[in-house]
């Protein structure tokens, strides 16, 4: 279970970083994330652009990891200002370098190692909320 804990808490790292060809190394050839339907690693280096050209700045913070079998969830926050409206819920809403705090819950299944499932529970409406929008 630690060796599990330890390749989320890469993925946290890699994205703080910025290294996004880390996860590579993470996440197996056919990943399914059931958030939006989407497989292959590809489709997680495009959600992290868009959360980048979105939020610049963007860090993780504050992740609490718990793993039990081959399940390993993480509760963390994105903290960042809005430069950009590439995530799609944002789209239509001007950015103006506001400061959010988006709060995250996933969980990934993994296999062998690496990252196989992924699901998750975002707070995208307090976001809208800190963005003024109604």
């Amino acid at each position: 279970m630690e060796q599990n804990k330890t390749v989320v808490r890469r993925w946290v790292e890699a994205g703080n970083d910025r290294k996004l060809e880390v996860f590579d190394e993470l996440f197996t050839a056919d990943t399914v994330d059931h958030v939006s339907g989407n497989a292959g690693i590809a489709w997680w280096k495009e959600v992290f652009s868009w959360i980048g050209e979105s939020f610049p700045d963007w860090q993780w913070t504050g992740p609490v990891l718990i793993a039990e079998h081959d399940l390993v969830t993480v509760k963390l926050d994105l903290t960042g200002s809005h430069q950009g409206s590439r995530l799609p819920f944002l789209s239509g809403i001007e950015p103006a370098g506001t400061p959010i705090i988006w709060r995250h819950f996933h969980l990934f299944r993994l296999e062998n190692g690496l990252i196989a499932e992924h699901w998750a529970s975002r707070d995208d409406l307090g976001v809208l909320r800190q963005l003024g929008a109604r």
